[in-house]
């Protein structure tokens, strides 16, 4: 339980932090005008419904070992409950990268190419697409325990995501920023490759770094989690 609960916590700081940093790198372009990326409501939904399901079921579910595992080896359930502060530094430091490189990345690349128009909202859009993609795959990287409903939550959490922004898109008179704004995105072929480059980008380094330890410096419990 304590596990699960350091977890979430680690986890809750960087999927905001990874997402809404982006803000204030573009800050820096927009002379701290205040002019949010984001669209409002998006912001809005973003802790309540897009991404508190997963995080609710991660605290549930997860379990890095089995009860059994922990009542015959119980020094390992006391080294690996605490809140750490240097795993919790850690994760700070991935989502401040990410939140880089979600940002100045696809920025970098849009600056430099010619012929294709994206205004700020498509941009915003952009970017909090591949956010999302990327704190969705980071948390399924982090997940030891899987079931029918944990898949549910964390697939349909992001597959709700598209449904708003797909409502959004046609709801001219409310939301005239985001008019066609959903449709638009994938129909720009630069889309596809800002969302493979950036992902690979992001979350290269965590399956490199996760493979070594776990083959050539392994905890303890990833040892315990091999039977």
């Amino acid at each position: 339980r304590d596990r699960r609960n350091t977890k979430v916590i680690y986890y809750s700081f960087y999927k905001n932090i990874a997402v809404f940093f982006v803000q204030m790198w573009f800050s820096i372009y927009n002379g701290f005008s205040a002019q949010t990326l984001y669209d409002d409501w998006i912001m809005a939904f973003y802790n309540i419904l897009i991404t508190s399901l997963p995080v609710f079921l991660l605290g549930l579910f997860e379990k890095d070992l089995p009860d059994e595992v922990l009542f015959q080896y119980p020094e390992i359930y006391r080294l690996h409950k605490r809140l750490r502060f240097k795993t919790l530094f850690q994760w700070l430091i991935y989502s401040f990268l990410h939140s880089a490189i979600l940002f100045f990345f696809p920025y970098l690349v849009i600056s430099g190419t010619t012929g294709e128009t994206i205004g700020l909202r498509l941009f915003g859009t952009i970017i909090l697409t591949i956010g999302i993609i990327v704190i969705t795959l980071k948390l399924a990287l982090e997940t030891t325990t899987w079931n029918i409903l944990y898949h549910l939550g964390v697939w349909g959490s992001l597959l709700f995501y598209f449904v708003v922004i797909a409502i959004q898109s046609f709801m001219f008179k409310i939301m005239p920023g985001e008019y066609r704004v959903f449709e638009k995105m994938f129909t720009i072929p630069l889309f596809y490759f800002l969302l493979v480059m950036t992902i690979v980008i992001c979350l290269l380094p965590d399956v490199s770094f996760k493979y070594l330890y776990r083959n050539y410096k392994p905890k303890s419990w990833y040892i315990l989690q091999e039977y």
